[in-house]
């Protein structure tokens, strides 16, 4: 075990990075092909995921800007906004 991680962190450090992956016990070639296609999803998916988080987080700090709204409604907010995100990570 020592001389496996001895081996990965001296090929990492010398430069050798193919074989540093391989002593770690990574394939050297990946079975999913990185294209559009294949990123569509996750990106999607994160976009919708956020979408909703950064927009409510922002109006939050653009309405605690305005005396007429007050405090209370941009915290409320805010924590709508940190609620929501938690629950869409957890769900």
């Amino acid at each position: 075990m020592a001389a496996d991680i001895g081996h990965t962190v001296g090929a990492a450090v010398g430069g050798d990075h193919l074989h540093a992956l391989a002593a770690a016990g990574v394939p050297p070639y990946s079975a999913l092909a990185i294209d559009r296609q294949s990123l569509r999803m996750p990106f999607y998916s994160q976009c919708f995921l956020l979408t909703p988080f950064a927009l409510m987080l922002q109006s939050a700090l653009l309405l605690h800007r305005l005396p007429a709204v007050g405090q209370a409604v941009s915290t409320g907010l805010g924590l709508a906004a940190i609620a929501w995100f938690l629950w869409a990570q957890t769900s």
